[in-house]
């Protein structure tokens, strides 16, 4: 078994990482995961690498590289070890039915990763200066800008060119691609295959997509090109860590390419996540899983934390129950969100020149040893609470907080029973069943019915649109709005049999829950 795999039968009996604990979870109850969907794909690495200033140059040749490298660990989105994971992580859980795909359309907005930053700059700078009152005053920074790239951003102010009387700034002649892009792809100095693979997912400047064949072959490729310049820098004053052309475009793509897989049977992971929570519950794991990605990706540091045994399960119900109780006294309502209750310590290593080495944030023994993600999860296969949604990071794109594990939760009445009240309206996820004025509305977990109340719930009061419950359902298929109103229909046939029959408002593009329903 590769070391990116999971062991899905946990024979080492080891904790997962946190965080992922928390993509099989969401793999398991919206059955797709997505590198795009939150930063959780970054290693947890706390260390840094600082490096001395007056060294022999090939020392400092060396150091500097390593260092580059290092943050490089430390900041990446992600990696060929993510995709090679998802990869793997699909065919064991549903061999048949499984499917991966990749693009890097949010990567390549206004040039992305391919974009010589410098070169948009001086064009932009050269732009103000044509408009500015020294325009008849030469300015030898601006020579570095071929004579097509002076001519397309002068043609940009003639009357022609104006768009609705504004100026459009020359963008395909703004972003130019990098160096290694122009060597690898553009001069072909890299492997056929690669070339191939590449320009199907970038095309233009723009985003392409890969199958599940493309991301295999891709995988195939680096791994193989790896070994070839493994040998030839061995044979050469180029040390282990040079990357050619052909590797800073693959470790590119690594890195800002959306990956997104999608499973259709459930039941293995099913399986896999309830045997693990009952050994965590049952205090049968210890020490850190060395396989899948908390071995290979999350855990992948230079050092080892001070403390590694985990509290019991005792200790941390005991954690998470008074946290949620502080909640609910603050809020006083059923329905929170609830997020880690440490704070995430800050970086104080000493920043001394004198030579190479690692310094750590500060440690916190409570938050390094307390499971956040597997007590919540936990408490909810003991139905003490509901998970209702879930995220990591950041809540949208404005957001300037990174929240870390946001949880939001209904709390059952049996969990401080004298203070909640059980709301009229909810659907349990957990339990696939539909609760309207306490009559229960049983449907079969993962079908279409379980997926469209799964999706409607997480904004119960808002209107929604069968083509934004397609998005939610499945990214990467389009499916029709029909399949949702048969949904709706036969919950609707249901609640009738129950005595309910206005329920749900639909027309033939959207749904709505009955507002009586929630107040």
């Amino acid at each position: 078994m590769s070391r990116n795999t999971l062991d899905l039968e946990n024979k080492a009996k080891c904790y997962l990482d946190e965080k992922e604990l928390f993509i099989l979870y969401s793999l398991y109850r919206q059955r797709r995961i997505s590198t795009m969907w939150s930063n959780v794909f970054v290693p947890n690495n706390s260390e840094r690498l600082h490096i001395p200033e007056d060294e022999e140059d090939k020392v400092k040749y060396f150091e500097r590289q390593a260092s580059e490298v290092y943050q490089r660990l430390n900041s990446k989105k992600q990696s060929a070890i993510v995709f090679s994971y998802l990869l793997e992580l699909g065919k064991a859980l549903d061999p048949e039915g499984f499917s991966l795909y990749c693009n890097a359309d949010y990567a390549l907005l206004d040039g992305g990763f391919l974009y010589d930053d410098d070169n948009h700059s001086l064009m932009w700078e050269y732009f103000q200066h044509i408009l500015s009152d020294k325009k008849d005053i030469p300015d030898k920074k601006f020579e570095a800008l071929t004579k097509e790239q002076k001519k397309a951003v002068e043609d940009c102010l003639l009357e022609e060119n104006l768009k609705d009387g504004k100026v459009q700034f020359p963008s395909s002649l703004a972003y130019q691609p990098i160096k290694e892009y122009k060597e690898a792809i553009l001069e072909k100095k890299a492997d056929k295959d690669f070339i191939e693979l590449v320009n199907k997912l970038i095309t233009d400047y723009d985003g392409g997509r890969w199958n599940t064949e493309d991301v295999e072959r891709f995988l195939e490729i680096w791994y193989r090109h790896n070994k070839e310049q493994f040998r030839q820098n061995a044979l050469s004053e180029k040390t282990f860590l040079h990357e050619d052309a052909q590797t800073k475009i693959a470790r590119l793509i690594f890195e800002n390419a959306d990956v997104h897989l999608s499973i259709k049977n459930t039941e293995r992971l099913e399986q896999y996540l309830t045997d693990y929570i009952k050994r965590y519950k049952d205090d049968e794991l210890d020490g850190k899983c060395r396989s899948g990605l908390t071995g290979s990706f999350f855990s992948s540091g230079l050092s080892i934390p001070l403390h590694t045994k985990m509290f019991g399960f005792k200790k941390q119900k005991d954690i998470l129950l008074q946290h949620l109780k502080e909640q609910y006294d603050k809020y006083q309502r059923s329905d929170l969100e609830i997020g880690h209750p440490y704070i995430e310590p800050e970086y104080i290593g000493n920043d001394r020149t004198d030579g190479v080495k690692i310094t750590l944030s500060e440690t916190n023994e409570e938050q390094e040893l307390f499971l956040f993600v597997h007590t919540m999860i936990a408490l909810s296969y003991d139905k003490e609470l509901v998970i209702k949604d879930f995220d990591y990071g950041t809540k949208g794109i404005f957001d300037l907080y990174d929240r870390g594990f946001l949880f939001q939760v209904k709390l059952t009445s049996n969990l401080f029973a004298d203070d909640i009240r059980k709301e009229k309206v909810y659907f349990d996820a957990e339990k696939s069943v539909l609760i309207v004025n306490d009559k229960e509305i049983k449907v079969q977990k993962f079908n279409d019915q379980y997926h469209t109340l799964r999706i409607i719930f997480e904004e119960p009061n808002e209107e929604w649109f069968f083509s934004r419950i397609s998005e939610k359902y499945d990214p990467s298929d389009n499916l029709p709005d029909k399949k949702f109103y048969n949904a709706i229909y036969q919950l609707n046939q249901k609640l009738k049999a129950k005595g309910i029959d206005d329920f749900f408002i639909t027309t033939r593009q959207s749904v709505k829950i009955n507002e009586k329903y929630l107040s």
